[in-house]
């Protein structure tokens, strides 16, 4: 979509910036982007959104990265003695946000998914990661699915996300339009 936008438009610039957790929040409250694509952490009168996918969540380890065997018994305070990789937030002031963060858990902390999935598939520590993300790890054996009764997975829908209260040129009208017009599901 962004490519056919993108050429189209072709004396618009296309600056893409990459944050994690509370960064692109602080970014779009800040005016130093719009829009941005993330889950919504911030639901609000002052933005507007565009439905556009899920993403489904999987904790996942390497084989022989539990001193245990793995089943869907599996509980948080279980996974305490290991190290758990986690994504480190971008934004200058972080949230108090922990995605399925173990209390008490060391932790390694990495910019993006695709460290995280790295040091996950090195056996350095379990963590969450996207299903599309792993899932020919899965298949191939390189990852296992930690998930069970009490350790969950999740699915965070995912939108494009801009601010209600400022104006928006021509070519942001344009690409909110078209993205509006997709069908996403």
């Amino acid at each position: 979509m962004l490519r056919r936008f993108f050429t189209a438009s072709a004396t618009t610039r296309l600056n893409l910036l990459v944050d994690a957790i509370s960064g692109p929040w602080e970014r779009l409250h800040d005016g130093d982007c719009d829009p941005i694509f993330h889950h919504l952490d911030q639901p609000g009168p002052r933005i507007e959104t565009i439905a556009l996918f899920d993403v489904k969540l999987v904790p996942v380890a390497a084989p022989g990265f539990l001193s245990e065997p793995i089943s869907g018994a599996l509980t948080p305070e279980d996974m305490r003695p290991y190290v758990q990789c986690v994504i480190r937030d971008s934004s200058r002031h972080p949230s108090q946000a922990n995605y399925y963060l173990i209390d008490g858990a060391r932790t390694c902390s990495v910019p993006d998914q695709l460290m995280k999935r790295e040091v996950i598939v090195q056996a350095l520590a379990w963590g969450h990661l996207p299903a599309h993300l792993i899932e020919a790890d899965l298949d191939a054996g390189r990852l296992l699915s930690l998930e069970g009764d009490h350790l969950r997975g999740a699915t965070l829908p995912h939108y494009a996300i801009r601010r209600r209260d400022v104006a928006h040129g021509p070519a942001a009208e344009r690409l909110w339009s078209q993205l509006r017009e997709l069908d996403w599901h």
